[in-house]
């Protein structure tokens, strides 16, 4: 029996696309996983607890939570101890035996001017090492392992896409509608959620609201934007109304309800926002025309410049023709994607 163990690091971690992606596919690979071929467990430090229950996947708590060291020293002696290989998926790659790794992107290592020099040397430092002493490296889209081939080396064809999903939408049940909640007439607002990384790029959303002054444009995302240089996106434009981190349920609803949901990241390793919306029924998907954006969302979205700037027309832009979002979802699944992943770990 070949047994693995995924290290829990990412469980105390807020939800974002990448501790979402991690649950995910721990729920899948639950469902998928033969328990007499594959033996896998989620190990946690003492006292972490998750509100979680598997029926094939075992949850242990294995020595004291002491971050960096607890990886790479106490998670180390557990699967030394049990003869158990480390499936890696969050976002912290172990310096020692990095086994199965997934590496989601290199967005520091690809634009490092927008990180600390301290975060950048240390990403680099360990996705080098997974892509060097790793049994595999597995990633979500063909342009991360195109991206990770360039700036860490290797063929992309070495770098199997374990995709992300967008079926975690269909769980959440949203109470009232846009208007009810927020004072937005269903169908009468742009709407933006993301972090507000510089990558996201949510200077196009506030210039795009000042070209088009006769429309509202939502923005909802975790970080305060004063912390990223935008010190005050109601005051700077006031047809932008900045509603700080939503729940599920208000996402889901804010993405239902608008006219157009609005993504014009330059870059991400997937991009599970503008999916989430097509799953929503939004009105329209705006992205970015850029490669791992076309590979999403093929047809289905209306494409924009992201580093232009001056020439913002959202009437024009809604004009181009698009196909229908099944296209999109169809092709992704947390499903298929467990199921990748499993025959990855059967064939190790």
């Amino acid at each position: 029996m070949k047994k693995y163990a995924v290290p829990g690091v990412f469980a105390e971690r807020s939800l974002t696309g990448v501790t979402r992606y991690c649950w995910e596919i721990l729920e899948q690979l639950d469902l998928v996983l033969d328990p007499e071929e594959i033996s896998l467990e989620l190990v946690l430090p003492q006292g972490v607890c998750v509100d979680k229950s598997y029926k094939n996947i075992k949850i242990v708590h294995y020595g004291k939570k002491k971050k960096f060291f607890w990886l790479n020293n106490t998670f180390m002696g557990y699967l030394k101890k049990n003869g158990a290989r480390g499936l890696n998926l969050g976002v912290n790659v172990p310096w020692r035996r990095p086994d199965i790794v997934c590496i989601y992107d290199v967005n520091s290592i690809a634009n490092p001017g927008y990180f600390s020099r301290y975060h950048v040397i240390k990403t680099k430092l360990e996705k080098k090492l997974a892509v060097r002493q790793a049994e595999k490296v597995f990633t979500i889209s063909r342009f991360s392992a195109g991206e990770i081939s360039e700036y860490l080396g290797g063929s992309p064809e070495d770098y199997p896409v374990v995709p992300c999903g967008w079926q975690h939408m269909d769980r959440i049940t949203p109470s009232g509608d846009s208007e009810e909640k927020y004072g937005l007439k269903k169908g009468g607002y742009f709407f933006s959620l993301s972090s507000m990384a510089p990558t996201k790029n949510f200077r196009w959303v506030l210039e795009a609201a000042k070209k088009n002054p006769e429309h509202t444009f939502v923005i909802a995302g975790g970080t305060d934007p004063r912390s990223f240089g935008i010190s005050s996106l109601e005051e700077e434009v006031g047809n932008v109304r900045y509603v700080g981190r939503v729940s599920d349920e208000d996402a889901k609803l804010l993405m239902r309800d608008c006219r157009a949901f609005i993504f014009p990241s330059y870059y991400e390793g997937f991009g599970i926002p503008p999916v989430e919306a097509f799953a929503c029924g939004a009105g329209d998907v705006v992205v970015s025309d850029v490669p791992v954006m076309h590979e999403v969302c093929g047809e289905s979205a209306h494409y924009i410049d992201p580093f232009d700037y001056d020439n913002i027309d959202m009437k024009k832009i809604l004009a181009q023709k698009t196909e229908p979002a099944k296209a999109v979802l169809d092709k992704y699944s947390w499903k298929k994607s467990a199921e990748i992943l499993y025959r990855l770990l059967e064939n190790m």
